[in-house]
């Protein structure tokens, strides 16, 4: 009798294969929820890693509505010199005196004035390399000293260098967050071939006016460096000077 009750208990009783096959279920729907979960992003509370993070943009205005701006970050917006029409009077006027040299020297040596008068040989001579040589060096002059002024706006600084090669050239760097005002005056008859003049008014001791003469698309760079320059007053007051803004 006691057999038969243990024999029936025993068959009453769940086996271990049975347990294992409910537990399957289970298990599988916390190694699919364990598969489904992200870990929590981690904040980098590093000052210079935020300070160096800059968003791949090359929109000044885009940029400037950012967290905040790198100080490492120098694309640049706009660089060039001021345009050479600013000489066109000089070319015109120093272009007038070459030809006539170039052309009375080429008609003396054809009309054989050295060989007819002597005595005026060495005037003639004189003259002649005057005439020549005089006009080309002012213009050569007039042409280099544009060239060698060039100004690099980036999204952290002005640079202003002016100068041939490094043995002669002077430097000049201004941050952006110290430019007070932009003014773009009237153009004038620059505005027939597209060139007009920005006005920078900084708090820079060592540059209170920058001017860019004769600059191309003076609109545009103003209109991209304004949201910019307004950012960065924000966001870096008290710092290179900005504490009178």
């Amino acid at each position: 009798m006691a057999s038969r009750f243990f024999i029936q208990e025993e068959a009453e009783s769940p086996s271990d294969a049975d347990s294992d096959d409910s537990l399957e279920p289970l298990a599988a729907d916390i190694g699919k929820l364990q598969e489904d979960s992200q870990p929590v992003p981690q904040h980098s509370t590093n000052y210079d890693e935020l300070l160096i993070s800059t968003p791949n943009k090359t929109d000044p205005a885009s940029v400037a509505a950012d967290s905040m701006l790198s100080y490492l970050d120098e694309r640049v917006i706009w660089a060039g010199s001021p345009s050479q029409w600013l000489n066109f009077g000089r070319y015109l006027f120093w272009g007038f005196l070459l030809s006539l040299a170039v052309g009375l020297t080429y008609l003396g040596w054809r009309e054989q004035v050295v060989l007819l008068y002597p005595d005026f040989a060495f005037y003639f001579y004189v003259s002649s390399l005057v005439g020549n040589v005089v006009p080309t060096l002012f213009i050569l002059y007039f042409y280099l000293k544009l060239k060698m002024h060039r100004v690099v706006i980036t999204y952290n600084k002005i640079t202003e260098s002016i100068g041939f090669t490094d043995v002669f050239r002077s430097e000049q760097f201004c941050e952006l967050s110290d430019v007070k005002d932009i003014i773009a005056p009237p153009a004038g008859w620059m505005a027939l071939v597209r060139r007009g003049d920005l006005i920078f008014h900084t708090m820079d001791s060592d540059q209170s006016v920058i001017h860019i003469k004769a600059m191309k698309s003076r609109h545009e760079v103003k209109q991209k460096l304004i949201p910019l320059i307004r950012r960065l007053r924000v966001e870096r007051r008290g710092i290179y000077g900005a504490t009178n803004a």
